[in-house]
């Protein structure tokens, strides 16, 4: 805020901000670095909205390396511009916001990545994720996140509408869309998103998984059968089940992007 006063009374007292308008802000008593800067402006943030089961631990550990305050885990997904949460840290990934927008618009300025994963590889971690919190016996599941093949159905779906979504709503501003399990540079280049600067590195936090179950290929596999899809390997959209056109312009995969791996045409 330029020009702005800031006025402590004491440790106990709100901290109070007086803008030029004349305007009085009431902030939270204890407010993070990550919020206001020494000059009083908000560092911008950084959301990783792509799914889970997409290289989240290798970005997370990337944030935390460029020296972000980083959250990873489901809490964020659902707060609103207001929670402490996304207002006291800085970089957030593990799954997609529920309202984008909302995340947008309450946080201008914010850097967005979208990380994606081929199709299929991206189901069997889902499944295997699955089939390890079950053993655990971790038994709340919703319909839409279980080991099923109306569970597989939804995700594939919802990978193409959401991906879809994001990209129109990006189309004249700057995402980074990024593949950790194809992209050797995957670093390097989210660094440089940041206007920051990382040594070369080969990282991918859980690249090591076992061979896939073959149940889980079977159910995946009439999936595709009940969906009609051919295409089984496109990171962004799943171009079988674009039937109307409205997509068309939208790239399928990552490897039709520029080699910086930017999205939009906005600065």
């Amino acid at each position: 805020l330029v020009g702005s006063e800031m006025c402590i009374r004491d440790r106990s007292s709100v901290r109070k901000i007086r803008g030029q308008a004349g305007q009085l802000i009431r902030l939270p008593r204890k407010v993070s670095k990550g919020v206001f800067g020494l000059a009083g402006f908000r560092r911008p943030k950084v959301f990783a909205i792509g799914f889970n089961k997409t290289g989240t631990s290798s970005l997370n550990q990337l944030f935390a390396t460029l020296g972000y305050d980083a959250y990873h885990g489901p809490g964020w997904r659902s707060q609103g511009p207001r929670s402490w949460l996304l207002n006291s840290r800085d970089a957030f990934s593990d799954g997609i916001p529920l309202d984008l927008d909302a995340i947008d618009h309450g946080f201008p300025g914010s850097h967005f990545i979208l990380q994606v994963r081929s199709l299929e590889p991206w189901l069997l971690s889902r499944l295997a994720h699955i089939r390890r919190a079950k053993a655990r016996r971790e038994t709340a599941f919703a319909p839409d996140w279980d080991d099923t093949e109306e569970g597989v159905v939804h995700w594939i779906r919802q990978r193409t509408q959401y991906h879809a979504l994001v990209l129109r709503k990006f189309v004249d501003r700057r995402l980074l869309v990024i593949d950790y399990t194809r992209d050797a540079h995957a670093n390097e280049k989210v660094a440089s998103f940041l206007g920051k600067t990382i040594q070369p590195s080969r990282y991918w936090a859980n690249q090591v998984e076992k061979a896939p179950d073959q149940s889980h290929l079977d159910l995946i596999s009439s999936a595709y059968s009940r969906l009609g899809v051919t295409d089984r390997q496109s990171n962004i959209l799943t171009p079988s089940l674009v039937q109307d056109g409205e997509n068309d312009n939208l790239c399928c995969d990552t490897r039709e992007l520029n080699d910086s791996g930017i999205w939009g045409k906005g600065s």
